[in-house]
């Protein structure tokens, strides 16, 4: 088997993707310009997939 540690790889950006979701949540509950911006993210969205990415990743 060759190839580096896909499960690693796929675990940070898990990780990453539910951090960004919780500062656009935080984002949403202080208001103003950045609010705006990240309700077009979907931060449910990012949060939602990045769980599945953390479920699904190879052992």
């Amino acid at each position: 088997m060759s190839g580096g540690n896909p499960g690693g790889v796929q675990a940070a950006i898990g990780i990453l993707g539910v951090a960004c979701g919780a500062i656009g949540y935080v984002a949403l509950a202080m208001g103003g310009d950045f609010a705006s911006f990240m309700q077009g993210a979907l931060p449910g969205v990012m949060i939602g997939l990045s769980a599945l990415a953390l479920i699904m990743r190879p052992r």
